[in-house]
């Protein structure tokens, strides 16, 4: 027998299963998706730094090339302390002369120069290998942001934060693990009291502990003269 139900009750129905807490993302996803870290995570990996130097039948073609090196060369110094590769060209002895010059300014040590020859293709190579922090890419505003019934965060959150913390970052191993502690400093501080000395700059008296303390409390023996307050009453 088909019974028909009014249609007052089928909407009553719809609308109460639909307003039902029912989150349809996993909790397993949960962290991903709320966590910055996680969802816009920063990658510390190696990475090669190249420049190419364009020459000239005399060498370095004008100044800007030459302030380019330079830029590079310390960047180099600051960034790592492995070898430095310099490819240079065949037959053009000049430019090998003026960048050993270059790198002997800037102070890098000759025994991290890697030198490489290479076709003469009018340019100077150099590179090294650093570890770097890989920024994440922003910008994704895919989703609407007024419409969220799952309340989790716009695919955007937190992305411009992980995006700076890589940028600025001196050390990119930081991010990765933790430094080693440093070793403490041996010398005192300048003013600090060394051992046998008291606080007031004098010598400790003769007998130390309690002696000392009840002598420098009741003077006599010392000959030091009563502290105020402490000097016995009148008769």
């Amino acid at each position: 027998m088909n019974r028909r139900y009014p249609l007052a009750v089928v909407v009553i129905l719809a609308a109460t299963v639909a307003g039902c807490d029912h989150l349809r993302v996993p909790d397993s996803q949960h962290p991903r998706l709320t966590d910055p870290s996680l969802h816009h995570p920063i990658v510390v990996a190696p990475q090669t730094e190249r420049l190419d130097l364009a020459l000239s039948s005399g060498g370095i073609a004008d100044g800007q090339a030459a302030m380019e090196a330079t830029r590079f060369l310390r960047r180099y110094r600051r960034e790592t302390a492995g070898p430095l590769n310099i490819a240079l060209p065949s037959r053009n002895p000049t430019a090998g002369h003026i960048m050993r010059t270059a790198v002997a300014q800037e102070g890098i040590p000759a025994d991290r120069v890697r030198w490489h020859g290479k076709p003469a293709d009018g340019t100077v190579t150099m590179s090294y290998d650093r570890i770097a922090a890989i920024a994440p890419q922003c910008g994704d505003w895919s989703e609407d942001v007024a419409r969220n019934p799952e309340r989790l965060p716009y695919p955007n959150f937190g992305c411009s934060a992980q995006r700076n913390m890589a940028v600025m970052a001196a050390n990119p191993t930081d991010l990765a693990f933790p430094s080693k502690e440093t070793p403490r400093i041996g010398t005192p501080r300048p003013g600090a009291p060394t051992s046998g000395a008291v606080a007031g700059g004098g010598v400790p008296a003769a007998g130390g502990g309690a002696g000392g303390g009840a002598a420098a409390g009741g003077g006599g023996a010392t000959g030091a003269p009563p502290l105020p307050g402490n000097s016995p009453s009148a008769p």
